[in-house]
């Protein structure tokens, strides 16, 4: 290691990216220790904020994708009176880029049910050789007077819902129902 290269991007919403800082630092061996440390990552807890049912599917033959948003379940207790608002925002992406975003307003209310039912869907034409590097990227967004919370989950291949991807993709025709957890 003889050098730290420092780059700054700005991007826009289109994926053009300008470069507006970049720095290089030499290293010389004063600056780097003698010893080694081992560095331990400990798991931080995982706190469930809800679940959403999804389906999914993919027709090879007329490249139609399909996300099915029905439900969401187990989140925070609400008073009667009291009304949260909240957005769930489905992004697809391609290759890293954005091509497909829709925003779903929500209000959970303190009714007695446990499951939200929300009923939408999402069809996109993806050709069957992009399939493989397309990911689905579903946020949950709430906001109340005391606090703002937010969390996501990914589909897509090299995810941790990789097998459902590939359930997807081995039986098509198919709609692949599950439960999926907002992890914090």
């Amino acid at each position: 290691l003889t050098s730290i290269r420092f780059l700054l991007f700005c991007t826009d919403r289109s994926g053009f990216q300008d470069l507006m800082f970049e720095a290089l630092i030499r290293l010389n061996p004063s600056m780097i220790p003698k010893h080694q440390e081992m560095i331990e990552f400990k798991n931080p807890p995982q706190v469930n904020f809800g679940e959403i049912f999804i389906g999914i599917s993919y027709l090879p033959t007329s490249e139609r994708f399909t996300i099915n948003i029905n439900k969401l379940r187990y989140f925070c207790k609400i008073e009667k009176e009291k009304k949260i608002d909240t957005r769930l925002t489905i992004t697809l992406f391609h290759n890293g880029r954005r091509f497909l975003q829709k925003k779903i307003p929500l209000t959970l209310n303190g009714s007695t049910s446990i499951d939200y039912e929300i009923k939408d869907t999402i069809t996109e034409n993806i050709p069957q050789n992009d399939i493989y590097s397309v990911y689905v990227h579903v946020e949950f967004n709430s906001k109340d007077n005391s606090f703002i919370s937010s969390s996501s989950i990914l589909l897509g291949e090299n995810t941790r819902y990789e097998s459902d991807w590939h359930k997807m993709l081995e039986y098509p025709r198919q709609t692949h129902h599950r439960w999926y957890p907002f992890l914090g």
